[in-house]
């Protein structure tokens, strides 16, 4: 959660959303970052601890379980809302909205029987999504459909989309976004990929490999792995050197675990995370209520961060010479950490 936004809008924009919109209303557009900073791991030491806790507390929320608190205005009331912000949430809004303008998209059969599309719609509160590429049925995804999605300034209440996503589907069971039951496997390159709500900016860039698994038109788990993939969190840019991350949906929580390396240039390295014990945080609440991950530096130099149920602190320790032991154990605050 990264504070609290109003917005002059009604909520039913938001639950169409499928690509994003600003609600500071700054105009930042299409973002390409790059990372030229030191890879090498480091230790976990007095003088970073708090570092190490910040980049991977925020690396873990944006790709997998941030949300954030919109005050919506509607007439003369303002209603408290929350909205799943993080890339593998946002992911599947993108694909339905895709699917939707492939169905609407004109198309011209080739000789091996695919379909090529070109189509562009206009988003809800502004922009465009154009998708371009060859599918074998313009009503659904299907193993070896290769879409581009572009989004230009792409608004839907609170949420802003810009960039491109390059999509090819590699494996799937089940009609996708259709049937009861599905999966699907797909390669997805995501060029400066930059989201925007409230006063936030992150951009997602790189190759990855995006599987999910859903019931109709929603998605209940979902997860991207890559190498060499970079986030730039409010213009703080973070390069993972290995990513797994997933998520699980449930009725009023979100479940997710991950396990990265990931370099970052105030830490002067990098340092690998992983959950031992998943986190879970409920659709009203701002943090986690639940989970444990681990920090692991040069040296077996180690950091641990648990969620405490109070939903506002976890538990951070630190074992700075990897004797095994813990030296700092301290209660902190969520919110203290967010970029």
């Amino acid at each position: 959660m990264r504070g609290t936004v109003f917005l002059a809008i009604t909520w039913s924009a938001v639950l169409l959303a499928g690509c994003g919109g600003g609600g500071s209303g700054s105009d930042t557009g299409s973002q390409g970052i790059s990372y030229d900073g030191p890879t090498a791991p480091v230790a976990v030491s007095p003088d970073n601890l708090d570092e190490v806790a910040r980049v991977g507390i925020n690396a873990a929320s944006w790709l997998g379980s941030e949300t954030e608190e919109l005050f919506v205005l509607t007439g003369v009331a303002s209603e408290p809302q929350r909205v799943q912000a993080s890339f593998l949430h946002v992911l599947p809004r993108i694909w339905t909205r895709a699917r939707a303008i492939l169905g609407a998209s004109g198309g011209s059969a080739t000789a091996a029987g695919v379909t090529t599309v070109d189509g562009t719609e206009p988003c809800e509160d502004g922009g465009s999504m154009r998708v371009q590429g060859t599918v074998l049925d313009r009503g659904k995804l299907s193993v070896g459909d290769a879409v581009s999605i572009t989004a230009d300034d792409c608004r839907a209440g609170p949420l802003r989309l810009d960039g491109a996503l390059s999509l090819e589907v590699k494996s799937a069971s089940g009609d996708l976004w259709i049937g009861a039951d599905w999966s699907v496997s797909a390669g997805i390159a995501a060029e400066s990929l930059t989201l925007s709500i409230g006063d936030d900016t992150t951009v997602l860039h790189g190759d990855l490999t995006y599987t999910a698994w859903g019931s109709g038109d929603t998605v209940t788990k979902a997860g991207m792995q890559g190498q060499d993939v970079l986030l730039s969190v409010n213009g703080r840019v973070m390069k993972f050197l290995s990513l797994n991350a997933q998520i699980e949906l449930v009725p009023g929580e979100t479940i997710y675990g991950f396990d990265f390396q990931v370099a970052d240039s105030v830490l002067g390295g990098s340092i690998q995370f992983e959950t031992v014990s998943d986190f879970t945080i409920r659709d009203t609440a701002d943090y986690p209520y639940q989970g444990v991950a681990t920090a692991t530096g040069e040296g077996g130099t180690m950091a641990r961060l648990t969620a405490n149920p109070d939903e506002a602190t976890f538990l951070l320790e630190a074992d700075f010479d990897g004797d095994g032991t813990y030296d700092v154990s301290e209660t902190k605050n969520w919110a203290a950490y967010e970029l």
